[in-house]
């Protein structure tokens, strides 16, 4: 295995970690509903969204979200940790 291909391999698994970490702090930030509060119960179409380590702030995950209690349909973006 060449060093640049074992180079690139471990480059990608920090990105990977730092991934994962991120998206588990974003998750948990996004469980309800914005319009009605429920808790996680929803039909999802997936859409790709690019991540960039170097631009957290900027990352939006644009996957359609259908809530199944109100029918709101909204972005994975907005839902909400907390309902007010």
């Amino acid at each position: 295995m060449s060093e640049k291909y074992t180079g690139l391999k471990r480059i990608w698994a920090i990105h990977r970690k730092q991934y994962e970490d991120f998206r588990e702090e974003y998750n948990r930030k996004r469980v309800r509903c914005p319009k009605c509060g429920e808790l996680g119960n929803y039909n999802v179409i997936i859409v790709k969204s690019s991540f960039n380590p170097d631009k957290q702030d900027e990352y939006m995950d644009k996957d359609k979200c259908t809530c199944l209690k109100c029918g709101d349909t909204h972005i994975f973006h907005y839902r909400i940790s907390e309902y007010k």
